[in-house]
């Protein structure tokens, strides 16, 4: 077989071609006993071994029942096709897909540990910054005589509102860098705070159905489904014309 000449292989019996270790493994004795009731063995995936036994390579093998004139199995035709060349290949490609899985994996959590930070970073500053300068403001016009011109009472008005648009739009992108639900709460109430975020911004109602499970998803799979949903959200209000 493999490595010998064409004129050596005509006429050995597949005894002769196998190494006994491999037909003891392998079951061609049962495979012959299968011959002899008329079934054949189709397509088999196996390791075969090389004329000098140092080389494997994989082969697809079949065996078919040889009848004589009345019907009767006589012998048996053995088919061995070498597929050690597209096996490796796909062998190849599994593992390449293997690494490109673990690289993406790996990327996700690297950007899901960068927003947290940003997240964190917002919560500790810009947050307390603008929850500080609310503060001082509403302060500020308490302190003030109540008979203010129109012009800058209407000012303070329109600061103050300034700040509470602005202290939501971060808290806003806060959640949307990492839901604070999702940790606390699980997927489903981050779902529906999501949603009910997303749909007032874009003046479009949202529902969500399902519930809470038990017992949790993990936390990757749990912000895997967010990011997914999230991004379907934002495909809707950039394509849909909704």
């Amino acid at each position: 077989f493999v490595g010998l000449p064409r004129e050596r292989i005509i006429g050995m019996t597949t005894f002769e071609l196998v190494p006994q270790r491999e037909a003891a493994e392998r079951g061609w004795a049962h495979d012959l006993e299968v011959m002899r009731t008329g079934k054949p063995v189709l397509n088999q995936l196996v390791r075969w071994s090389s004329a000098s036994g140092q080389r494997e390579i994989w082969a697809l093998y079949s065996k078919l029942p040889f009848h004589d004139s009345d019907g009767q199995v006589v012998g048996t035709v053995s088919f061995v096709q070498d597929v050690d060349e597209q096996q490796r290949a796909q062998q190849s490609l599994r593992e390449s897909t293997t690494r490109l899985e673990d690289l993406s994996r790996r990327l996700l959590q690297v950007q899901e540990t960068e927003r947290r930070a940003i997240n964190r970073e917002l919560h500790d500053r810009i947050g307390q910054n603008l929850s500080v300068l609310n503060l001082n403001l509403k302060l500020l016009r308490s302190g003030l005589p109540q008979d203010l011109p129109l012009a800058v009472d209407a000012r303070f008005d329109d600061a103050h509102k300034l700040l509470e648009t602005t202290t939501a739009e971060v808290r806003s992108v806060m959640a949307v860098l990492h839901p604070p639900a999702l940790d606390d709460y699980g997927l489903y109430a981050a779902l529906r705070v999501h949603a009910a975020s997303f749909g007032a911004q874009v003046n479009l109602p949202i529902s969500v159905t399902g519930g809470d499970l038990d017992p949790r998803l993990p936390p990757a799979v749990e912000i895997a489904l967010f990011r997914i949903t999230q991004e379907a959200l934002r495909n809707v209000r950039r394509h849909s014309r909704a």
